[in-house]
């Protein structure tokens, strides 16, 4: 049951099923137990039957696990089980995978979630959710099920599967165009299916091509359909998984662009590709194989074995008894906020305040505490930290913060943290949006404009020519001097303006490096440019308003604006986000000489 004050998510809609006869009654799935559906063979037009036993992990047969997209449930058709006599009702979507994937003349073993599991029973739910990234790992073969053909999707189906991706023709972009937009592209789930999947097989209609193709082609076209980045970032590529927390949150952060229906599967779907140490087993299993993986027999595509041929263990060399062992909780009895707000906890204790940047937005209404990410509002802008050719270390290398809980009876959590502030947001400019027409606009006459005034008034001392190489260095949030000669060609454009001479606002970035030019649009889209109360320039989140304060907290690589708490003491304070602070990105803040006090800030 939902805790009171907060929305309750039914597992799934009941709908009405022109289900005939007696339903299908599931047994009892014990954890270290899988249950699978053996299609029966059939014409694609026929009913469709099928068996579903349970087997235990270790001696599970060899199965190809489906990834797949849901789609409207209101439309159902009827599946028919033979070993414990009753009838399912599947949407349209899965009777449609079912229909395609069976053979005409053999059975074919498949674990597909809607049948797999009980949807039903809560309590089974989330152990299988724990885990599915086992399942999808130690599938022979992962079918990415796209549609129906469609759209010209023969045509771009045909087209992956030649591997010849030069001189395409305008026909054919189209159709690769309306293919990477089909819904499967923005499913939260089938990040992890891809992602821990060691041979997936993308399938649309009768065709069917490598997914390596399809990235390939993807990538030439300049296509980017929201899972492909969570995806590249987290796939498996050897035996051992091994993904950082930083790839980790990256992908995060890339997937809240993709949808599910329960805003819990926005943590979820990730749980179980956490990274963690190795435990003993697989260290010990790592020494002993030599060469990973070189046990295993190769198989044609087609040429899928039966139960009765081989067994997962037997092949592959995978201890499936370690599959369930769960690196958190998967509990749908939970609310949203304390979801997010316990996987928040376990990445802050393991990423470190850097995770921090990973709040890019709020819901409303807003629920939850402000350092804890909201992962329903799709990302606003790069990271700062993840922003290529960077090393900011503002904060230094000692972190102090702790997370607890004022009320033992609410979810949420406070984090207190040892920081130093270094300004007040005294002039701030609008948000740059590089997606829109004549972005550079506000960069370059607005802000700047902002900034000009705001120096005349604060320190009216300093130069223009001073002004434009800070007003540069902030907007390239350049604090490495990396892009050095970029920017004085841009300062000498921007002085001939001042001089008096007529430039477009476009006409600044003409001729620039085109490495330069997307450190620039990625540095200030979805960004404000501020000027603080003592004239150090720097960019801070679009959520941010005059009078927030900027600290950089002790051990972290970028600062951060907060807004105090009305009626509250001053060091209770909202997390607004991560910013760039020129002249304080190297640990100038932290320094014993910089005459900074630490405080402690309490963030609720």
């Amino acid at each position: 049951m939902a805790q009171p004050g907060f929305a309750a998510y039914a597992p799934f809609q009941h709908v009405s099923c022109p289900c005939e006869g007696s339903r299908y009654r599931y047994s009892p799935l014990a954890p270290t137990d899988i249950r699978l559906v053996i299609l029966e063979p059939g014409e694609l037009s026929d009913e469709i039957f099928c068996r579903m036993p349970i087997f235990p992990c270790h001696r599970a047969p060899v199965f190809e696990a489906i990834s797949y997209t849901w789609g409207d449930e209101t439309e159902r058709q009827v599946v028919r089980c033979l070993d414990n006599p009753g009838t399912l009702c599947v949407a349209n979507s899965c009777a449609s995978v079912l229909r395609r994937l069976r053979y005409a003349d053999r059975q074919r073993y498949i674990w597909i979630d809607a049948l797999c599991i009980n949807q039903q029973d809560l309590q089974e739910r989330s152990l299988q959710v724990k885990a599915m990234a086992q399942i999808y790992s130690s599938a022979f073969r992962v079918v990415i099920y796209l549609g129906e053909s469609a759209d010209d999707s023969d045509l771009a189906m045909d087209f992956l599967s030649s591997g010849q991706y030069y001189n395409m023709s305008d026909m054919i972009k189209s159709a690769m165009g309306r293919l990477l937009r089909r819904p499967w592209f923005e499913r939260t789930w089938v990040i992890q299916e891809v992602a821990m999947a060691k041979s997936p097989k993308v399938l649309c209609g009768t065709k069917s091509a490598p997914w390596s193709s399809l990235v390939v082609c993807a990538i030439k076209l300049s296509l980017q359909p929201p899972v492909l980045s969570p995806i590249g970032r987290l796939r498996k590529h050897s035996w051992m998984y091994i993904v950082t927390t930083d790839q980790f949150v990256k992908a995060l952060c890339d997937s809240t662009a993709c949808h599910c229906r329960d805003p819990r599967d926005k943590v979820f779907a990730f749980l179980a590709m956490y990274p963690s140490m190795m435990n003993a087993n697989e260290i010990a299993k790592y020494r002993e194989s030599g060469f990973p993986m070189s046990r295993a027999r190769k198989l044609p595509l087609e040429d899928v074995p039966t139960a009765k041929q081989i067994s997962v263990q037997d092949e592959l060399g995978i201890d499936m008894n370690l599959w369930l062992t769960p690196r958190t909780s998967t509990n749908y009895s939970h609310s949203v906020e304390t979801v997010f707000t316990e996987f928040a906890t376990l990445l802050i204790e393991n990423q470190g305040l850097d995770f921090l940047s990973a709040m890019q937005g709020r819901s409303k209404p807003d629920i939850l505490p402000t350092w804890v990410p909201d992962w329903r509002v799709p990302c606003k802008r790069a990271i700062l930290a993840h922003i290529p050719l960077v090393q900011f270390n503002a904060g230094g290398s000692a972190q102090s913060f702790s997370t607890f809980s004022p009320d033992p009876k609410s979810p949420a959590k406070l984090l207190m943290a040892r920081a130093v502030k270094i300004g007040k947001i005294r002039f701030l400019g609008e948000t740059c949006d590089v997606e829109v027409p004549n972005w550079e606009h506000v960069v370059f006459r607005r802000w700047r404009t902002l900034g000009e005034r705001a120096w005349r008034e604060i320190i009216p001392s300093r130069s223009p020519t001073s002004f434009l190489t800070a007003f540069s260095q902030a907007i390239f949030t350049d604090s490495d001097d990396y892009f050095y000669q970029p920017r004085e060609a841009l300062c000498q454009k921007l002085s001939n303006h001042v001089a008096g001479a007529s430039i477009e606002a476009g006409d600044f970035i003409q001729g620039i490096d085109p490495s330069a030019l997307d450190r620039l649009r990625i540095s200030c889209h979805g960004r404000r440019f501020f000027v603080d109360q003592n004239g150090v320039l720097g960019l801070a989140a679009s959520d941010s308003l005059e009078e927030d304060l900027v600290y950089v907290l002790l051990g972290a690589k970028v600062p951060y604006t907060f807004r105090p708490r009305r009626s509250q003491p001053l060091s209770e304070v909202n997390l607004i986000g991560e910013c760039f602070t020129r002249g304080y990105m190297k640990e100038e803040a932290v320094s014993p000489t910089a005459g900074f006090r630490v405080e402690s800030l309490r963030i609720l």
